[in-house]
């Protein structure tokens, strides 16, 4: 699911990692079993399906608490930046990543971040109407049958 290009850094970093922790002695185990996590979550990201998808991700970003946030976030940009990956998951990914953006501080990378995907961030409701013998649902009403756009000057 991830192209070749956009996982490899992740799994690049995470295998110098693997080496350092091989390598150097450690007093505590911890730091190894993190990377071993995070190794297994960004695979099982890579290799779930359908709605196994979004769960892989807030597993991934489960992990953001307990290890390098900077590593959570680079699998999470991994993701969003996938074109094999369906479109829903990379915007889901990309909101993880603009949720970790505000968690550095970063709020106003976090709103850009937001913005890019296109959430409607502003809307009108125009309301309430008559509903007398549940007939309501039948009738169309004002703004439904313009072509313009509603305005906040006008009656319904």
């Amino acid at each position: 699911m991830f192209g070749l290009y956009s996982i490899r850094p992740v799994f690049l970093r995470l295998a110098v990692l693997g080496v350092a922790l091989t390598v150097a002695p450690i007093a505590s185990s911890d730091v190894g079993q993190r990377f071993t996590k995070l190794t297994t979550l960004a695979h099982d990201v890579e290799s779930a399906r359908g709605p196994l998808s979004y769960a892989a991700l807030r597993k991934v970003w489960r992990e953001w608490d307990q290890g390098d946030p900077a590593e959570v976030e680079e699998i999470l940009h991994a993701v969003a930046g996938d074109a094999a990956e369906p479109a829903p998951v990379r915007a889901y990914a990309a909101l993880l990543e603009a949720y970790a953006r505000r968690r550095s501080g970063d709020l106003d990378g976090a709103r850009a971040r937001v913005a890019k995907l296109g959430y409607v961030s502003q809307w009108l409701v125009v309301g309430p109407f008559d509903n007398e013998g549940k007939s309501g649902l039948d009738r169309a009403f004002g703004p439904e049958d313009q072509s313009e756009p509603a305005t906040l000057t006008r009656a319904y």
